[in-house]
């Protein structure tokens, strides 16, 4: 697992989240504490989004922690990945 800092991990969620705006054709602004529900983006695209991460941050998250609670914003994706990666330590 690549150790990255936690601002570089919200740029890149938030990078992950406007790309799949962007297959959308969305054109919306997400800051860190929207629901991403709200945004525009459906349930299937938060799976979606449970991939990316993975793949771009190469992390697995464990199926216990795939809950709408851990991805309903940047900020408890963040959270997330953060605690992943320090117990990874």
């Amino acid at each position: 697992m690549i150790k990255t800092s936690p601002s570089s991990i919200q740029q890149r969620i938030k990078r992950l989240v406007d790309e799949l705006l962007g297959l959308r054709d969305m054109q919306f602004t997400v800051e860190p504490d929207d629901p991403l529900i709200d945004s525009g983006l459906t349930s299937l695209d938060v799976v979606r989004l449970v991939f990316l991460i993975e793949a771009d941050l190469n992390i697995e998250f464990p199926p216990n922690d795939i809950t709408p609670a851990n991805f309903r914003t940047l900020d408890t994706i963040n959270t997330l990945v953060s605690r992943l990666q320090g117990a990874a330590k």
